[in-house]
């Protein structure tokens, strides 16, 4: 569970280095790699990717706005 759904900025290094802005909706563990479910705010679109790709992660402050599932 997401305790803040604040915005962080993250390198993402799966196939290359991207730079995402995320909103965090929860973690979970499924078959040894953790994944999370995120909005990503460039795309305008839920995902769900894995964890251990994440790197450089920042929380942003300066995002007033928070995106929800309803």
């Amino acid at each position: 569970m997401v305790v803040e759904s604040k915005i962080i900025s993250l390198l993402y290094t799966s196939y290359e280095r991207v730079g995402l802005h995320l909103q965090f909706n929860g973690i979970f563990y499924q078959e040894g790699f953790w994944f999370s479910s995120v909005y990503d705010t460039v795309a305008e679109q839920w995902d769900t990717d894995h964890c251990d790709y994440k790197v450089e992660v920042v929380l942003e402050e300066c995002f007033k706005y928070n995106y929800t599932l309803a």
